[in-house]
């Protein structure tokens, strides 16, 4: 779920129907429902507050961009497999996706908002095994990719789009979140099942 900067607007996904559901905080009632036809994971408001994009988990993974101001889909990006998650960097120009395919997928975000039929794809980084999560750096200089596969952390340099360091953790790591100076990261792990 997320909520508009304005507080006005949640969008909540549904897995099992399909759809994302866009509820008015005020009146708490359903204002649109919004099928994307893949089973979406996940769903991250972009930095202008303009676009909500939606992870669809499926073996020809999807990022859909809806338009906030009329809750339509006007991009339909191509990225990894199954994707999990999504991130941008703090002036919202670059979005990172991350793909169980151990792969991140650059997306070009536009910030001077026009409705754009696609969004370019920027590269695709190959990152460690089983790739769960991202966060980037308050200063958007790095992404921290969480590995699950191999119990590390892959840091991308978002001048480059290289991975620049691999970081090794002692259990399968799930998110990481940086201190509002981005001096440390705190990385959640948990062992496996």
């Amino acid at each position: 779920m997320a909520i508009t900067p304005d507080g006005k607007i949640a969008y909540v996904v549904d897995e099992g129907s399909d759809n994302v559901t866009v509820i008015d905080t005020k009146t708490h009632s359903i204002v649109a429902i919004v099928p994307v036809e893949q089973t979406p994971v996940n769903l991250k408001i972009s930095t202008s507050g303009k676009l909500t994009y939606v992870v669809c988990n499926n073996l020809v993974g999807t990022v859909f961009a809806i338009y906030i101001k009329t809750h339509s889909i006007i991009a339909s990006i191509l990225v990894g497999q199954s994707p999990s998650s999504v991130s941008f960097t703090p002036n919202g120009k670059i979005a990172y996706v991350t793909n169980l395919n151990n792969s991140v997928t650059i997306i070009d975000v536009p910030t001077h908002f026009v409705i754009v039929k696609t969004h370019s794809v920027i590269a695709n980084v190959q990152v460690g095994t089983a790739p769960l999560n991202n966060a980037i750096t308050p200063d958007g200089k790095l992404v921290f990719v969480t590995n699950s596969g191999k119990n590390s952390v892959s840091v991308i340099d978002t001048k480059t789009h290289a991975v620049i360091a691999t970081i090794q953790v002692d259990l399968p790591p799930g998110f990481v979140v940086f201190t509002p100076d981005g001096k440390l990261a705190y990385v959640t792990a948990s062992p496996p099942f």
